[in-house]
Order: C-alpha cells, then structure tokens, then sequence
C-alpha cells in the first residue's frame, strides 16, 4: 500500500510503480543544500524524500573528482 495525495493506492496500481523509483546523487557537501532545493522545486510531490549519507571512506581519487566536478565554474 502506498499513500499518495490522501488516496491509498495498491500494491500494482500504475501510479505506484512510477512513484516507486528512486535516484541517487551525488555531491559535495558544499552543494548539497542547493541540490535538495532544485530536487524540491522539480519534483511533482509537495514533499519528496530526499536525504544524505555521508560517505564514510572512498578512493582519494573519486573523492578529487567530487571535488572538481561539482566547484563553481571560474568566470561563471
């Protein structure tokens, strides 16, 4: 059972299986604040779940690469 918009919807019914996907993203912690307002602000639903988890070990090298990937664009 799902509840959505005050309707509880069953196992199976179509909306369900489009409202059960999830997405993973991730970024620094420095941007994440303004990622979760951007996610708020497309998504369709009054409250979606969005939520962190800090990254407790990783290669150095993604980490850098996190880093780079996600800093302001000099200029810009």
């Amino acid at each position: 059972m799902f509840r959505s918009s005050g309707k509880v919807l069953p196992p199976g019914h179509p909306q369900v299986l489009i409202i059960a996907r999830r997405v993973s993203l991730r970024t620094a912690a420095g941007v994440r604040d303004r990622l979760a307002v951007r996610v708020a602000e497309l998504h369709p639903w009054g409250s979606p779940e969005v939520t962190a988890m800090p990254v407790g070990w990783c290669l150095d090298s993604y980490a850098e690469w996190v880093e780079r990937t996600t800093a302001p664009v000099v200029g810009q």
